[in-house]
């Protein structure tokens, strides 16, 4: 890290000839004339680095002139978390947001997934992106060339063929991902394919300093890390976070998954999170999911 050196100033002294200590006459009748005095000292002002600023991680301090520009990519479940996560990012007035429908392994090709964030007209800074059960579907109807999750290895080839593929495309670009973990399920066959999704997604992370994952299950799981509708929060309240479904989000968990996702915002980023946002009207107004709410009250009843 550079040191800053505070401005200060150089005294440059021009130097007097040394006299002997005594005044010399001359044969005239008056004294001799003394030395030329001195130029009195000049000063000069020493030219000091400027100030620098230090960038957060993520490149740049985002303002609400140009706000952080952050695209949310997924299915049912993303569009569950995103009402509340717009919210919270929305509400630091340094960030925005818009979302779109996708299921990665449903494209052509990684390159023709990752041109729904790269030729987006938000021009995105920050992808998020939630895979759901959705993407098992297509690699199960067997539809991505060299994956067949019915072989031993399906995962590395489903890494190497389809996510590394896709994420260096995206982050080429300067983009940096947050992915969020799946929450589990319900249903005990989903657990498991869920969790070997997670596992791709966990080690492309792990491998790519681009890249973010933010675990869900901590927040909305049970205390072993299997589905539970309802969590007790700090306070002592029953909270639903899932809905009666099995699978699906309510707003407590939508909320709960968001402030995890907020997190590198704010440490790579710098957005300044504030309270206010967990009990907005996305909890009742939203209507993003194909013009419906992502949480239908009659599977979001209360706990």
């Amino acid at each position: 890290m550079r040191r800053l050196l505070s401005a200060g100033l150089v005294l440059v002294l021009t130097g007097a000839g040394c006299g002997s200590g005594r005044a010399e006459v001359s044969d005239s009748t008056g004294p001799t004339a003394g030395p030329a005095p001195s130029p009195p000292p000049t000063a000069t002002a020493s030219t000091a680095p400027a100030p620098t600023t230090m960038l957060p991680p993520g490149g740049r301090l985002p303002t609400a002139e140009k706000p952080l520009r952050v695209l949310l990519l997924g299915n049912s479940m993303l569009f569950g978390v995103a009402p509340a996560l717009r919210a919270g990012l929305e509400q630091t007035g340094s960030a925005t947001t818009a979302q779109e429908l996708f299921t990665l392994s449903d494209h052509p090709s990684p390159t023709a997934a990752a041109r729904v964030a790269t030729d987006h007209p938000l021009a995105p800074e920050v992808v998020v992106i939630l895979s759901d059960s959705w993407e098992w579907l297509v690699l199960a109807d067997a539809q991505v060339p060299g994956v067949d999750v019915s072989r031993p290895g399906w995962q590395d080839a489903y890494r190497t063929r389809v996510i590394e593929p896709w994420v260096e495309q995206v982050t080429d670009t300067g983009m940096r991902v947050v992915w969020l973990a799946m929450p589990v399920p319900s249903d005990p066959a989903a657990v498991t394919r869920m969790a070997a999704l997670n596992d791709v997604y966990r080690a492309v992370a792990n491998a790519n300093d681009g890249v973010t994952l933010v675990e869900t299950d901590p927040v909305i799981a049970a205390p072993d890390g299997t589905y539970t509708e309802t969590v007790t929060s700090s306070d002592g309240r029953m909270l639903r976070v899932r809905a009666l479904d099995g699978l699906h989000l309510c707003p407590d968990g939508a909320r709960l998954i968001a402030a995890e996702a907020l997190v590198p915002f704010a440490r790579d980023w710098g957005l300044a999170l504030e309270s206010g946002w967990e009990d907005g009207a996305w909890r009742t107004e939203d209507r993003s999911w194909r013009g419906e709410s992502p949480y239908p009250p009659q599977l979001c009843p209360p706990a």
